[in-house]
């Protein structure tokens, strides 16, 4: 894996991240957990999160060719499937908010 495309997938995978706080956000406000008023920001969990992944992966990938992309990789294909089930776990909430 090339570092282009363990930076596309590190990013996708703090974007579903993203998604799924906002989602948790907006579920929250259907219940009236939160003010209506609440925001969610991404900064500094998205530019920083992702960069610094793919510097590990970079760094230990001149130690050991490739085991830093095959790492970072796996561990944010865990990622993503758990962000996806997250994500699935609130579009339910909301859902059943709204179909009583």
């Amino acid at each position: 894996m090339s570092l282009l495309s363990l930076s596309l997938l590190v990013t996708v995978a703090w974007l579903l991240w993203a998604v799924g706080g906002a989602l948790a956000l907006y579920a929250d406000k259907l219940e009236h957990k939160r003010p209506r008023d609440a925001g969610f920001s991404v900064v500094p969990i998205i530019p920083v999160f992702p960069l610094l992944a793919v510097l590990v992966a970079f760094v230990v990938d001149k130690l050991v060719t490739p085991w830093g992309t095959r790492l970072v990789g796996a561990i944010h294909v865990l990622l993503i499937l758990a962000f996806l089930v997250g994500i699935g776990h609130e579009l339910r909430r909301i859902k059943s908010m709204r179909n009583p």
